[in-house]
């Protein structure tokens, strides 16, 4: 028998116990009957510390506690970047399929460098240091090297000169949305005869393929405008109120979208969903609304909007989704891309019906979609089309011999090679077929001569 009030040493909590108990610690705060002040749980504390004075903070006080010192972390993290004294980093990390064709990437370097930013000191830093930590020579292993799509990145994996370079494709994805939206322009100098002095004047004019678009980046602003509109309460439960009054989808708007690219077809697709709300809305306007806001947006606007949501459609999924997943594989993503650009190339589009009936459960993926021919585009939307086709020909060919070593390693694809790289022409010719067996062949040469690197090292 032990005295009242003593510590009763021959019982502990065990770990799995604590984890309960502390899993209804946190699940009762706030509640009319919290775990913190029973008479077991200030027991559980006393004997699994040793000490009859032991407390343990509320919940809510834990909360408070960790979002105060988070706040300051972050604060500390703002000031590190802005400060004149900022570091610079060089990461490298690792990609590579086991033989179970499971997809590894392992970080091999990070370390802080603020020397030259020269391309041939970075290289001979990372290679290195990775040999000074790991004893490992990767030159002559690499046989990719990937990067972001800046010049000083890119000049750096050229140097490895026995691999191939390959851009990120999320970072490729993304430029194509870039330019197919015309919130990027490609620009060249000319000299023009000025008509007045008759004398050579230098101008600079837009060279993008498809055409100039600035009507794409102007709609961009006056949707994200509409959607941070909604950025008050008072405003936010007036729209959910319209929205549940006419049986509309209770969508909230997307304030301050994410700048990624991707996100901005993610922003259009929500303002299509939350159309009807928003007429509905700026119908009856409060004291405090602005009914501009909506008149800047006239009819061909939104028929712009939803040509252009049909057309970037495709590529944005990929960005979004599948090319950040962690497990993905090239051969794998090289698929996707080609369904995307096959997509992309057809010569009709599925664009959102406006004037859809929606119900409290529809959303992106179910809201009704109608065909629409190229030609029945409008001007706005063909210019789109035009311009995203022409950068993903430039950036995102699938018919390249890399492209067929990797599909042939991986023993999902290496017997559908042909199809998977054969590009989406209207008119198949003679050309087009002798020239995708050229780079088929090449493809096969490349795996060959690796295969034998691979083998001479080993001996």
């Amino acid at each position: 028998m032990t005295k009242r009030g003593a510590l009763q040493k021959l019982w502990c909590a065990t770990q799995k116990e604590l984890d309960v108990h502390i899993a209804r610690w946190l699940i009762n705060d706030g509640r009319p009957y919290n775990t913190v002040v029973t008479e077991d749980f200030r027991n559980l504390i006393h004997r699994a510390t040793g000490n009859l004075d032991g407390t343990i903070l509320s919940a809510k006080t834990y909360n408070i506690i960790l979002e105060a010192l988070f706040a300051r972390f972050c604060a500390f993290v703002e000031q590190l970047l802005k400060d004149d004294g900022k570091k610079g980093i060089v990461g490298t990390s690792a990609c590579y399929i086991d033989k179970f064709w499971r997809f590894r990437n392992m970080a091999l370097l990070v370390t802080v460098y603020n020397s030259s930013h020269a391309s041939v000191k970075v290289k001979s830093l990372t290679t290195s240091r990775i040999e000074t930590l790991y004893g490992l020579d990767i030159e002559p292993m690499v046989q990719f090297t990937m990067s972001d799509t800046t010049p000083s990145a890119r000049k750096i994996s050229k140097l490895f000169e026995d691999s191939i370079p390959t851009d990120c494709s999320m970072h490729v994805l993304n430029l194509c949305l870039l330019y197919g939206l015309g919130m990027r322009e490609n620009t060249e100098t000319v000299y023009a005869l000025d008509a007045e002095t008759q004398t050579p004047k230098k101008e600079r004019r837009v060279c993008t393929v498809g055409g100039p678009f600035p009507r794409g980046a102007a709609l961009i602003k006056k949707i994200r405008a509409l959607n941070n509109y909604f950025n008050t309460p008072q405003r936010v439960n007036r729209l959910t109120e319209t929205q549940r009054y006419y049986g509309l989808p209770e969508l909230s708007t997307i304030v301050d979208c994410d700048t990624r690219v991707a996100s901005t077809v993610s922003l259009f697709q929500r303002t299509i969903i939350n159309y009807a709300a928003f007429k509905a809305y700026f119908e009856q306007c409060a004291t405090y609304d602005d009914p501009q806001v909506s008149r800047k947006l006239d009819f061909a606007d939104w028929r712009l909007l939803v040509e252009m949501e049909a057309v970037t459609e495709s590529l944005a999924e990929l960005a979004r989704i599948e090319v950040q997943r962690s497990n993905q594989v090239a051969s794998e993503l090289i698929v996707l891309l080609k369904f995307a650009i096959d997509r992309l190339g057809a010569d009709s589009y599925n664009i959102y019906d406006m004037d859809a009936l929606r119900s409290p459960k529809t959303n992106e993926k179910t809201l009704p979609r109608r065909s629409i021919h190229l030609s029945a585009l409008s001007a706005e939307g063909q210019i789109c089309v035009a311009r995203i086709k022409g950068q993903v020909e430039k950036r995102l060919p699938t018919l390249t011999a890399e492209s067929v070593a990797i599909l042939l390693l991986d023993p999902r694809t290496k017997f559908t090679v042909e199809s998977l790289v054969r590009p989406a022409a209207r008119d198949d010719t003679d050309a087009d077929s002798d020239n995708t067996d050229a780079v088929i062949a090449d493809g096969k040469q490349l795996l060959r001569c690796a295969h034998q690197e691979l083998s001479t090292v080993r001996r």
